[in-house]
């Protein structure tokens, strides 16, 4: 027994250690002369309601001879909201949080089993600050559309330590 639970600590260990930067992709767009590093689409979990079943998070780092960018895009997968959707609450420990009121989630796919909206978050230096150095603990989309105080996502300790790991590398990358 003693040796199972040691091999699935180990095991637990080398997922969540495993990331690499060598994951982060990079592209070029010649017409724009704008490089992009992407981190990998990280699936951050679902919502306590049916209204949102998915959600994920990939980071962005945009690179133009004039300036550096950093942003992260939404995917929320969700039942039919019928609505213009809008705002994202991302709670941190310590009592910070980052509240967009203006973000809108644009429906980028329609079907009759369910709607896929998107959004682009613009991480200034102090959101970026407050990314790197606080763990996310909830997500709530659509946060000016809710009315349920149960509409969030709860992010686990390893999906938060994600998120920091390729930010991270999205910074401190020379690539």
């Amino acid at each position: 027994m003693k040796k199972l639970f040691l091999i699935i600590l180990i095991l637990g260990y080398v997922k969540v250690f495993s990331q690499s930067c060598n994951e982060i992709t990079k592209s070029f767009d010649k017409f724009t002369e704008v490089t992009t590093f992407s981190s990998p689409q990280i699936n951050v979990g679902k919502s306590k309601l049916k209204d949102v079943k998915t959600v994920s998070i990939t980071i962005h780092k945009k690179v133009s001879k004039l300036d550096t960018l950093y942003f992260l895009d939404f995917m929320g997968l969700t039942s039919k909201l019928g609505i213009s959707s809008r705002g994202i609450i991302i709670l941190m420990n310590e009592g910070n949080k980052i509240d967009e009121k203006d973000l809108i989630f644009e429906l980028i796919e329609h079907s009759s089993l369910a709607d896929i909206y998107y959004a682009k978050l613009p991480l200034t230096d102090k959101r970026l600050g407050l990314l790197k150095n606080h763990k996310i603990t909830d997500i709530r989309l659509f946060a000016y559309n809710s009315h349920s105080p149960d509409d969030f996502v709860d992010i686990s300790d390893e999906i938060s330590s994600q998120i920091v790991f390729y930010l991270e590398c999205l910074i401190k990358s020379v690539f």
